[in-house]
C-alpha cells in the first residue's frame, strides 16, 4: 500500500483486527487477547477471553461534547487453572477504544481520545462496574490507539511517558512575589476532572447498553466453564 486510503484501511480494521489480535500483529500496540493455555506449577495455566465483540464506530458524550472513535474493542479476561476459573486471579473487563486518523496526529489527538477513555470509565462504573472493582474481585482496564499515517514528535512523546503513568510529571509556574514564590501547578486536574459527572445519565445509559448483558458482569465476575 504505497498512499493512504482511508476507506481501505478503516475495512481492513473491520474484517481483519480479531485475526490481527488472535495472531499476534497488534501485540505491541495491544496486550494480547487470544485464550491461551501452558503447563505451570503442576497445573495447566492460562487464560479465556469472554463476550469478545467490537462497536464501530461509538459515540461517546464527553465535557459537552460527542467524541466519535472508529472502532471499540470490548471483551473479558479469565485466568484459569486446570480449565476453570482461577479465584487467585480477578477477572478483567477490558475495553479498547481504537481512533483512525488521515493525517499525522499531535497532542490534540491525543488528548481528545484520552477524554473519550476517561467518558468510557466512567459510563462503565456508573452502570455498575465500581461495585464489582471496588471489591477487589474484577479488575477494568480502559487504553486508547491512535492509529495514524505519522505521529508528531510531541505525540510520540505522549506514547512513550504513557508506559510509564505510575510516574506522575507535574508541570508548574514559579513567579516571584516580593521575597517569596508562589508555585502553580499550569493544569490541576480541572482540565479533565468533570468528564463524567458532565453527562451522568447518558453515560449510566451508554455503559449499560455496552456491557449489561455480559455474563461476567451479571455473575459478579464468577465464570462457568458449563455456561
Amino acid at each position: 500500500m504505497t498512499t493512504w486510503d482511508h476507506a481501505l484501511v478503516e475495512e481492513l480494521l473491520y474484517t481483519q483486527w480479531r485475526p490481527w489480535r488472535e495472531d499476534g500483529r497488534m501485540d505491541g500496540v495491544l496486550p494480547g487477547c487470544g485464550d491461551q493455555e501452558w503447563a505451570r506449577e503442576n497445573a495447566l495455566v492460562g487464560y479465556r477471553t469472554l463476550d469478545y465483540r467490537t462497536c464501530r464506530p461509538l459515540r461517546i458524550p464527553s465535557g459537552g461534547a460527542v467524541i466519535s472513535v472508529t472502532m471499540a474493542e470490548i471483551y473479558w479476561s479469565v485466568r484459569t487453572r486446570n480449565g476453570a476459573q482461577d479465584p487467585g486471579w480477578p477477572p478483567s473487563l477490558n475495553f479498547n477504544l481504537v481512533a483512525l486518523h488521515d493525517v499525522a496526529v499531535g497532542l490534540p489527538e491525543v488528548e481528545t481520545l484520552y477524554r473519550a477513555a476517561l467518558a468510557i470509565k466512567g459510563a462503565l462504573n456508573l452502570a455498575g462496574m465500581s461495585r464489582l472493582t471496588g471489591r477487589g474481585g474484577v479488575s477494568l482496564y480502559v487504553r486508547g490507539v491512535l492509529l495514524a499515517p505519522a505521529a508528531t514528535d510531541a505525540a510520540i512523546l505522549a506514547d512513550a511517558i504513557s508506559g510509564f503513568a505510575d510516574v506522575p510529571i507535574a508541570v508548574a509556574t514559579v513567579q516571584a512575589t516580593g521575597e517569596d514564590v508562589a508555585i502553580r501547578r499550569c493544569a490541576g486536574t480541572a482540565r479533565f476532572f468533570d468528564i463524567a459527572s458532565a453527562e451522568g445519565d447518558e453515560l449510566r445509559a451508554l455503559g449499560q447498553s455496552l456491557i449489561g448483558d455480559d455474563a461476567l458482569f451479571r455473575n459478579d465476575g464468577v465464570w462457568s466453564p458449563d455456561a
